[in-house]
């Protein structure tokens, strides 16, 4: 079983969204939490791969 994002790449998402963006992270927090602990986890993995595709898309050289 893979391990749960640690805390440091938790922080840095948060930094990085935006106020709308945490209130859209918390609510889907609150669905997946009736489910249980690793339902949340995976809640913040996807949306930490998602941020991390981001960041290497904007690390690309502009295209020629």
């Amino acid at each position: 079983m893979p391990e749960p994002p640690r805390l440091e790449e938790l922080e840095h998402l948060y930094e990085k969204l935006s106020a709308e963006e945490r209130d859209e992270l918390l609510q889907c927090l609150l669905i997946a939490a009736p489910r249980g602990g690793e339902a949340m986890i995976k809640v913040l993995e996807e949306l930490l791969l998602v941020e991390a595709g981001q960041e290497f898309i904007k690390g690309l050289p502009p295209p020629a």
